[in-house]
């Protein structure tokens, strides 16, 4: 007579239970795992974006310091050597505010991972700004920049250009940001003009970066728009694909929006707004 096989033994709610906790446990890990991988993607685009934000004012400035060096403007002890020591300063102390800001984003996330509330929030937060004087600064600081590349670069300030409430950090990078890629992207020859005015019929404080280069079409926009897509100008410099989406984020964050005109061959105007009754708060 044959012997028949033990039956398994029938599961018990212990083994229900430690089923249904390891499940939990492996979907927390998993859930962990992918923030951690949204993270470390996060910090890799945040450095890069301030390479990006560094790399552009550091090359007016150098190209500033090149004039000092070989005294282009004639003798040392010509009176313009003062406007542009004056434009180095002040482009030398944003960038160290800016510098500033990071180094209090970077605390206050650490502190924001240990459960530490922070003392307060070190955020930058909105203050009034002479958005004109912003505009003639980075003209005046590229200046040297574009003449090299033999690019004429101009501000054109309507006279009741308003101070704008707003992140001034934020509309210093984005406008840095624009003037940089309208010198990158315009031919020898070119022009680039930041054009500051109100807009009556739209109730909006308008700021254009507008240039003479090959322009953008639809697609070249879309694609631009994206983090990361890989650009190659007009001088030979290649460059992270990190200019124009980062400009719409910076524009918006401080209170702004941006609009793109243009298409092939027409050159491009990137256009910045800001609501006029952030010029009422300013006043």
């Amino acid at each position: 007579m044959s012997k028949q096989a033990p039956m398994p033994p029938k599961p018990n709610a212990d083994d229900k239970d430690l089923k249904a906790a390891l499940k939990t446990a492996e979907a927390a890990l998993e859930a962990a795992i992918r923030r951690e991988r949204d993270n470390a993607a996060a910090v890799q685009r945040r450095i890069a974006e301030v390479v990006h934000d560094i790399k552009n004012p550091v090359t007016a400035l150098l190209a500033n310091i090149e004039i000092l060096r070989k005294e282009s403007l004639g003798p040392l002890g010509d009176a313009r050597y003062k406007a542009l020591a004056d434009s180095m300063h002040e482009s030398g102390s944003r960038l160290l505010e800016y510098c500033q800001g990071l180094l209090d984003d970077f605390l206050r996330d650490s502190r924001q991972r240990q459960n530490e509330a922070p003392p307060n929030d070190i955020r930058e937060t909105p203050r009034t700004v002479d958005a004109a004087a912003m505009v003639r600064e980075i003209v005046a600081l590229n200046q040297a920049l574009a003449e090299e590349r033999g690019i004429r670069l101009d501000a054109k300030i309507a006279p009741d250009f308003p101070p704008i409430h707003t992140l001034p950090t934020h509309l210093h990078r984005a406008l840095t940001n624009l003037v940089s890629n309208a010198l990158k992207f315009t031919p020898r020859g070119g022009k680039v003009i930041v054009d500051a005015h109100l807009d009556a019929d739209k109730n909006a404080v308008v700021l254009v970066v507008r240039d003479t280069g090959p322009g953008l079409t639809a697609t070249d926009i879309l694609r631009l728009l994206r983090y990361g897509a890989p650009t190659q100008s007009e001088h030979g410099e290649s460059g992270a694909g990190l200019g124009l989406a980062n400009v719409v984020h910076l524009v918006r964050e401080a209170g702004g929006d941006v609009e793109i005109e243009g298409g092939r061959s027409q050159g491009t105007a990137i256009i910045l707004k800001f609501p006029h009754e952030l010029t009422r708060v300013a006043a």
